[in-house]
């Protein structure tokens, strides 16, 4: 589940422009979404990493 306010305030730091536009909301949610799961995958790994330099 995606904010709103991280959807609005990542939607004036693509265009650098103050105005809220509904069309833009798929593509920043698509982004945030993406980057979500970007940085989940690379906590895993780091996790992973840390439990085999323990053993």
């Amino acid at each position: 589940m995606i904010n709103p306010f991280s959807v609005k305030k990542i939607k004036e730091i693509d265009d650098n422009s103050p105005k809220k536009t509904g069309s833009k909301d798929p593509k920043t949610i698509a982004k945030l979404q993406k980057y979500i799961e970007q940085s989940r995958a690379s906590s895993c790994v780091d996790i992973l990493i840390r439990v085999k330099t323990l053993l």
